[in-house]
């Protein structure tokens, strides 16, 4: 005789297993019919899938071929799809890249993340608007010639990734919200048609100088505006670090000083930066650099250092590709800042007259630069202790001064 699990059991239970049966068919059954952790499902235009496994009821829009004809989407908040709403959450890896008739986006709020390479290849992009509650914008989001004239970053986004915004040559300009902890590198490189790069005040790790972009303490300078209109710029004293592509593509640029302080500069750091002229770099030892820091740096470009330092910089990777001229500071060129007044009281110097922002440099007679001051405007104060008699350049001016 064979037996079952039944055959053990008592007649009278045998009516509730199966009826217990039956319900555990049922209920697998219905989960059948419901959208499993990784199935693609579509409401409206869009597509959907989960952000990940185990988040519940959380999408984000995902890639389809039938964008490629959308001229216009908008990104809702919630979707539901048979008897279930999603929340969206989301704007998946590459899941508009390449949409060439998309002109507009509208994402609702709740969406709190855009990722990798969402909008990559959209020139034809011109108006997207982010919702408040964003957080991160991640690499290579709006990549490469995206049509935007504007974009309004919301005050809860905390994350700006690599190359995020990345030769959106229609922007004029970029307003970066107290919120943001985080930029990556070329976050806002190429930007051909912008002015400046602002930052709001109270952020507490990024700051906007002249529409320059800084660390908040200003040893690394990171993005200079590739539509910056003016022809010379002054690094300013405080520098150390020039990062990945600080001043690449920019066109109108023709004379650049680095201040001595600045020690390492990045990849791309100057890179097709095609109508520079004149470097002039304070600093003894070369500055560090990577690969591609000055390409396509016209070779006619002039290096100007430290006397002292001709043969180092000559010796030097990237440095050495260009005409190297040495300077003491009786010889640096008058740059007319302002109109300024050097003195001496008790071996203290006082410079009146220079421009907030330019910097003051004292030199030893033989050339060696011995400290520098970023000027905050109306009066600069220097009470290091310094020899007898020391050479000041400041204001257009480079003058000898007896100190004692």
């Amino acid at each position: 005789m064979k037996h079952s699990i039944y055959t053990s059991l008592p007649r009278a239970t045998m009516p509730m297993m199966l009826l217990l049966r039956h319900a555990a068919a049922v209920v697998i059954m219905l989960l059948c019919c419901l959208p499993t952790l990784a199935q693609k499902f579509q409401s409206g235009d869009l597509f959907y899938e989960p952000v990940k496994a185990g988040s519940g009821t959380n999408v984000m829009v995902v890639k389809d071929d039938s964008y490629e004809s959308l001229t216009s989407v908008t990104v809702p908040s919630s979707v539901t799809y048979g008897e279930t709403t999603y929340h969206v959450t989301a704007i998946g890896v590459s899941a508009f890249q390449s949409c060439q008739n998309l002109k507009s986006v509208d994402i609702a709020e709740g969406v709190t993340s855009i990722y990798a390479n969402a909008f990559m290849f959209c020139e034809n992009l011109e108006t997207v608007n982010l919702p408040h509650g964003l957080i991160t914008i991640a690499d290579d989001a709006f990549f490469h010639d995206c049509a935007l004239k504007n974009i309004t970053i919301p005050p809860t986004v905390e994350i700006i990734s690599s190359s995020a915004f990345w030769y959106c040559k229609s922007l004029t300009s970029v307003n970066i919200p107290a919120s943001v902890t985080y930029i990556g590198d070329g976050a806002f490189s190429v930007l051909e048609g912008a002015k400046e790069i602002n930052v709001e005040a109270g952020n507490k790790d990024y700051v906007s100088v002249d529409g320059v972009l800084f660390n908040k303490d200003m040893t690394t300078l990171l993005f200079y505006p590739a539509g910056k209109t003016s022809s010379t710029y002054e690094i300013p004293s405080s520098v150390t670090m020039l990062s990945r592509y600080a001043f690449y593509l920019t066109k109108c640029l023709t004379e650049v000083t680095i201040p001595a302080t600045v020690k390492t500069i990045k990849c791309y750091g100057f890179r097709s930066c095609k109508n520079l002229e004149k470097i002039t770099c304070y600093a003894v030892a070369p500055p560090s650099t990577e690969f591609y820091t000055f390409t396509d740096v016209p070779s006619t470009c002039k290096i100007y250092v430290p006397s002292v330092s001709v043969k180092a910089y000559e010796d030097a990777d990237e440095w050495k590709d260009f005409s190297i001229i040495g300077f003491t500071p009786t010889g640096i060129e008058e740059r007319s800042i302002s109109e300024c007044e050097v003195s001496v009281t008790g071996g203290v110097l006082t410079i009146t007259g220079v421009l907030a922002g330019k910097t003051v440099r004292v030199f030893s007679l033989g050339g060696v630069l011995l400290c520098q001051k970023t000027s905050v405007g109306g009066v600069t104060t220097i009470d290091t202790a310094l020899p007898e008699a020391v050479i000041v350049d400041a204001g257009g001016k480079t003058v000898k001064v007896a100190v004692r």
